[in-house]
């Protein structure tokens, strides 16, 4: 077999450097195909970095936020509740009742009637959670929406400004309300020493006349060119109630006069008027949407639909 060997490399026939070619160019070919799918291989890993990226920020804003309104469910509900509350505080009465002393008829008394010194109407507002929260801030918002539409919306503050809106005709609100109503805004974390525009995360939420919000989670622009990822999360209404109280009280100050001469009663009488509105939601479906367009609903290990803020 040895021999065979030698001859062949000492042969000088074409048939021989044929083969050699032929063996080259195999191992060329099959080099270049290891080349070409390593530089792939290197590419789709740096890209899957990149998606990971955009995929994680759209599920960690949605998990943050459902999170949020956890906390404020309490034990054995799964219902998120919030109650709005206005009292408007009016004087109905003021009198002042002046008694003089040690006149030739004895006691003698007058009333005036001193509404005209009367403070104007004051107003309180109250929220629980209270709307300065990140999740409480929205919903209060949506909540306040509901019941008293557009208006709602114009006031510069949630203080005296809006609380006096509360005790205006109900007619006056409904027909504010237009639906949908879209509120949006984009999440983003800053820092000067880093770049953080692949996380920033465009939140849109629509709610529809019967309290439905749908809140869709979705990668910022700055996050790349590449289709984005969202997760929508959906909030089911759970109630909404209202009623309206109305308390009298009276306050009454004597003041005597240095010398005793005479007594200065005045009798303040003030109404309060309370509006209060509660209205829960409960957090609905999860759903991821793929940037391939698919809607997959996000589930726990054991394969239950998350709720409530939780699954990984």
């Amino acid at each position: 077999m040895g021999g065979n060997v030698l001859k062949k490399l000492r042969s000088s026939k074409g048939a021989s450097l044929t083969f050699a070619l032929l063996a080259f160019l195999v191992c060329a070919v099959i080099s270049a195909v290891l080349l070409a799918s390593a530089s792939a291989a290197a590419g789709r890993l740096s890209g899957l970095a990149e998606a990971d990226q955009r995929y994680y920020a759209v599920t960690s804003a949605a998990q943050l936020f459902c999170d949020e309104l956890s906390k404020d469910i309490k034990s054995g509900d799964d219902v998120v509740y919030y109650n709005i509350e206005w009292s408007k505080t009016e004087t109905t009465s003021k009198k002042e009742i002046i008694t003089i002393k040690n006149t030739e008829e004895g006691y003698v008394s007058n009333t005036y009637d001193r509404m005209s010194e009367a403070e104007g109407p004051s107003y309180v507002f109250s929220s629980s959670p209270n709307p300065m929260s990140s999740s409480a801030s929205f919903l209060t918002k949506a909540a306040m929406y509901l019941a008293f539409g557009g208006k709602a919306d114009t006031a510069s503050s949630y203080g005296n400004d809006f609380a006096g809106l509360a005790f205006e005709n109900e007619a006056d609100f409904a027909a504010q309300r237009t639906f949908p109503k879209i509120w949006k805004f984009t999440i983003e974390e800053s820092s000067n020493s880093k770049d953080y525009a692949g996380l920033k995360v465009d939140v849109c939420a629509t709610m529809s006349s019967d309290g439905h919000i749908l809140i869709e989670f979705t990668n910022h622009q700055d996050a790349g060119s590449a289709p984005p990822f969202s997760v929508n999360v959906e909030l089911v209404p759970s109630g909404f109630s209202g009623n309206i109280e109305e308390s009298v009280n009276s306050r009454t100050t004597t003041v005597t006069s240095s010398d005793e001469t005479f007594d200065s009663v005045m009798i303040t009488t003030k109404k309060t008027t309370t509006r209060s509105v509660n209205i829960g939601w409960t957090i609905g479906s999860v759903t991821k949407v793929y940037n391939n367009g698919e809607d997959t609903p996000v589930t726990n290990d054991d394969g239950t639909p998350v709720t409530n803020g939780e699954g990984d």
